[in-house]
C-alpha cells in the first residue's frame, strides 16, 4: 500500500471514530453547533494519524488509542479556534470556510474552544484508568499544552515586541511543535515503546513539527516579518526544512523497516503531498 493510500485510510478511520464520538456530545445547542462546525470542517487529521501509527509500531492501536487521538484533535481544533479570533490573528476564513467567531460570534467561539479543551482533559483523564500508559501519555499531552508549551508559544506570538530568531523558534517549536510531538509520544507511550525508541520519536517529533511549520510559510508566501521567511528569508527557510526533514527521517530510519510510514510523512513534509 503506498504512503497516500495508507495515510488516507488512517484518516478515514480516525475520523469515523471522531464523528460517532462529537455526534454524542452534550452540551446546549448552539454551544454544541459551534463545537461540531470546528471538528466536522476537514483538515489533514495529522496529529491524530500520528498518533495512532506511533502506538501502531509497537502494538494494534484499539478503542482506546482512537479516543485518545479524539482528545488530540479536540485540543488542536480549540487552538485553531482561539488563534483566529480577533484579539489573536484575526482571521475570517480557514480551510476556505468562515471561521467560527464569524459565524457564531466572539464570544460562542471562546466557550467552544474551552469546551473542546476541558473535553479533551475529560477523555485523558477517563483513560487514565486503563493502566500506567495512559497516565504518562495523558500526561505527555497535558505537559504540551500549557504555559510551557502551546500556550506559551502562542503568548509569544501575540506579543508587540519583535521576535529574534531565538524567540521566533521557541514561537514554533512551542506553538506548533508541541502538540505533534506530543502526538507521536503519547502513542508511543500507550503502544509500549521502550525509552530508546520513545526517545527517537520524541527527537523526530520536533524536528519534523519545526519542518512543518516552516513548511506553512513558504507554502504561505509568508513574508510577514514576524515570521521566519520573512525575517530570514526563503532560503533560509528552506535550508531549515531540508535540516528538519533529515533529522526526522534518520530517527525513523533507526526504528527500522516498521517506521517507513513516518519517514515517508517527513520526506512529503516539503511539498505536503499528503
Amino acid at each position: 500500500m503506498s504512503f497516500e493510500n495508507k495515510y488516507d485510510k488512517a484518516k478515514s478511520d480516525f475520523e469515523a471514530v471522531l464523528y460517532r464520538f462529537a455526534d454524542g456530545i452534550s452540551a446546549p445547542r448552539t454551544l454544541k453547533d459551534a463545537m461540531l462546525y470546528a471538528l466536522k470542517s476537514g483538515g489533514k487529521r495529522l496529529r491524530p494519524v500520528m498518533l495512532i501509527e506511533a502506538c501502531r509500531l509497537f502494538s494494534e492501536p484499539d478503542e482506546r488509542v482512537f479516543k485518545m487521538a479524539v482528545a488530540v484533535e479536540c485540543i488542536h481544533t480549540y487552538s485553531l479556534i482561539h488563534d483566529d479570533l480577533p484579539a489573536m490573528d484575526n482571521d475570517d476564513f480557514r480551510r476556505g470556510k468562515p471561521t467560527v467567531h464569524r459565524i457564531f460570534g466572539e464570544g460562542m467561539a471562546v466557550l467552544a474552544g474551552d469546551a473542546l479543551l476541558n473535553l479533551a482533559y475529560e477523555i485523558l483523564m477517563a483513560l487514565a484508568g486503563e493502566g500506567k500508559e495512559f497516565v504518562r501519555a495523558g500526561a505527555i499531552i497535558a505537559d504540551a499544552c500549557g504555559s510551557a508549551g502551546l500556550i506559551g508559544g502562542q503568548s509569544l506570538d501575540i506579543c508587540d515586541e519583535m521576535p529574534d530568531k531565538s524567540a521566533m523558534e521557541y514561537i514554533y517549536r512551542h506553538k506548533t511543535g508541541d502538540l505533534i510531538t506530543a502526538a507521536i509520544t503519547a502513542g508511543a507511550a500507550a503502544g509500549g515503546a521502550d525509552e530508546e525508541q520513545f526517545g527517537r520519536l520524541r527527537v523526530y517529533g520536533e524536528n519534523f513539527g519545526m519542518a512543518f511549520q516552516l513548511t506553512d510559510d513558504l507554502l504561505d508566501k509568508d513574508e510577514d516579518k514576524r515570521s521566519f521567511v520573512g525575517m530570514f528569508g526563503e532560503q533560509a527557510a528552506r535550508a531549515a526544512v531540508a535540516a528538519g526533514v533529515a533529522a526526522a527521517v534518520e530517527q525513523a530510519e533507526a526504528l527500522g523497516a516498521d517506521a517507513g510510514f513516518f519517514a515517508d510523512l517527513a520526506k512529503k513534509t516539503a511539498d505536503r503531498k499528503f
